[in-house]
């Protein structure tokens, strides 16, 4: 496996864990309302984020960082309860990037193999562009709807 590819995936881990955080201290309707209110009336909503990280997450997020947070958050406070249809052209275009393979095993899968949330339906539902990947069905059943599966998945091959 590619150094920056691992590297990067760890990157995002460490973002989706503390994001894991965040949705499961704003999943109340109340605690979530106080989060998008706080949000709508922020002139600066990226350093609100980053304040918000600091205080109470104690962790000091750099530019980068903070940018996907902030549009993990967005995703969140949006999401709907209801699943988008996943066209069969994406489902193609989806397999044809990743080659016909697996994005975790590299196992050949086909159209009707399973188009799976990269982040979690339950945390952002539809709302992120780019958030799927196909996955075969072994894949798909043992990632559910974890957060944290892929660097643990990548965990197991270093």
């Amino acid at each position: 496996m590619d150094t920056k590819v691992l590297l990067d995936s760890i990157e995002e881990a460490k973002i989706l864990g503390i994001f894991k955080n965040v949705c499961n201290d704003y999943s109340n309707s109340v605690e979530k309302n106080k989060l998008r209110n706080i949000l709508a009336v922020s002139p600066d909503k990226y350093n609100t984020i980053k304040q918000i990280m600091i205080r109470k997450y104690s962790v000091d997020m750099n530019d980068q960082q903070i940018e996907r947070m902030l549009e993990l958050i967005r995703a969140f406070l949006k999401k709907s309860d209801y699943r988008k249809n996943i066209p069969v052209e994406l489902r193609e275009k989806l397999l044809s990037n990743q080659e016909y393979k697996c994005s975790f095993c590299g196992k050949n899968i086909d159209i009707s193999s399973h188009a799976d949330h990269i982040v979690p339906f339950k945390y952002v539902g539809d709302e992120l562009d780019d958030n799927l990947q196909m996955l075969c069905g072994t894949c798909n059943e043992k990632k559910s709807d974890s957060i944290d599966y892929q660097i643990r998945y990548l965990l197991k091959l270093v």
